[in-house]
């Protein structure tokens, strides 16, 4: 194991908290994207947290994964079914032995409900991000290469370095070894220590944008500066993270981006939702519980605004430097996307109260949710309007799936503990 590099603390009650909330926004992941900010969104989510994303749950997956891929190329399948059979069957054992090991409230478990009827296994959630961190060092191998090697004679003489000259293709990082009895005995959902630090490690290693950007990739993600001094994690937001702790100015730069975009934004998809409880009127259909609670988030983000407005208008007209900061890590925003964004932040900067009720207002969301919906566009289409179930998402600002990756950081520190 490599010499750890981690400052931690020990735990509290702001922990337990913090914990309890992450768990909860597990459930409730923003990926709605109504308004078509998802590129932005995306872009910098890749920036900070290289391979995370919001259908990933626990950090132990890292692992847990891996080993079920290996157990896999030991059994040597003679055929896709078989593969797929056998690959299914230990993940369906890894979903007991999690339910096994862990108390009834835990959450973040794949395949709690389903048990082996889940559709979306582990294994298809966390293939990519295992590249990302370096626990795949075969990180441009996909699952279907990687079950072509286990099927064919060549590949398992590769991966078992029987070719007779010494050649051995890895795959997989030096990862702590599977618990005895994997995968068939009781497993916590926590990290022990060693996993713990292992997990910590890869997370430091990571790059911003990822390891597919190019030369830009040499920054270190704001996921490795954190996972160095994980009790940092400890904040509500990514640009709430002490700036001993963000040592690049690339990422500094970023994060000044990210916070007021967020903010601003975060104006432009609740109206879109209040247009949409507009129109529900409008075609006399059944009060939605969330119109309530949508005014109280509109009052609190105009205040917001009104606070932050010498920032915000100091931001608006350097756009383009956003831009041009997400296009150095390979994220381009479409010209129709940024006239939609200009025409908003303006908007919202000059009187964030009048933004929430103009006609122009109106007619901006209106227009781009039928440029990127056509007929299926809420705001214009009754039939789309009724098949919607009254949710009032994107009620929580974007925060670059911050949530996930604290997550993680989290599952790993408490690791750290035991």
């Amino acid at each position: 194991m490599p010499t750890s590099t981690f400052a931690w603390l020990d735990h509290d009650a702001e922990q337990a908290r913090r914990s309890a909330e992450l768990i909860r926004a597990l459930a409730e992941p923003e990926t709605v994207d109504s308004i078509g900010v998802g590129s932005v969104r995306d872009g910098f989510a890749g920036i900070f947290f290289p391979g995370t994303s919001t259908v990933q749950t626990r950090a132990r997956y890292f692992l847990l994964v891996p080993w079920a891929m290996q157990l896999v190329a030991g059994r040597h399948p003679r055929d896709k079914a078989q593969y797929d059979r056998i690959l299914r069957d230990l993940e369906a054992r890894t979903i007991a032995a999690l339910l096994a090991g862990n108390g009834p409230d835990e959450v973040g478990i794949i395949g709690r409900n389903r048990r082996d009827a889940t559709k979306r296994l582990a294994s298809s959630v966390y293939w990519a991000a295992l590249g990302e961190w370096g626990v795949r060092t075969a990180r441009d191998l996909s699952r279907s290469g990687y079950r072509e090697m286990v099927l064919s004679r060549r590949g398992r003489e590769l991966l078992e370095g029987e070719t007779g000259d010494g050649t051995i293709f890895q795959v997989w990082d030096e990862m702590p070894t599977p618990p005895d009895g994997f995968p068939d005995q009781p497993l916590e959902i926590l990290p022990p220590p060693e996993e713990a630090e292992y997990l910590l490690t890869r997370m430091a290693s990571t790059r911003a944008g990822g390891v597919h950007v190019g030369p830009v990739s040499n920054t270190p993600s704001l996921l490795a500066a954190v996972a160095k001094n994980p009790i940092s994690a400890h904040v509500p937001t990514p640009w709430d993270l002490p700036d001993a702790v963000i040592a690049s100015d690339v990422l500094r730069e970023a994060l000044h981006h990210a916070q007021v975009f967020s903010l601003v934004i975060q104006g432009a998809r609740l109206r879109y939702v209040g247009l949409l409880y507009d129109a529900q009127r409008n075609a006399h259909l059944p009060k939605s519980d969330g119109e309530d609670v949508l005014k109280g988030l509109v009052a609190q983000w105009q205040r917001q605004m009104q606070a932050q407005s010498a920032l915000v208008l100091a931001w608006v007209p350097h756009l383009t430097d956003m831009y041009e900061l997400l296009s150095r890590f390979r994220v381009n925003i479409g010209a129709v996307t940024r006239v939609f964004l200009a025409q908003w932040c303006a908007a919202a900067a000059q009187d964030p109260v009048q933004a929430m009720k103009s006609q122009q207002t109106t007619n901006l969301i209106t227009n781009r949710e039928c440029t990127l919906k056509t007929t299926n566009a809420r705001l214009v289409s009754e039939s789309a309007l009724r098949a919607w179930d009254g949710s009032l998402f994107g009620s929580r600002p974007l925060d670059y799936r911050w949530a996930i990756a604290q997550n993680m950081l989290l599952d790993c520190l408490s690791g750290l503990r035991d």
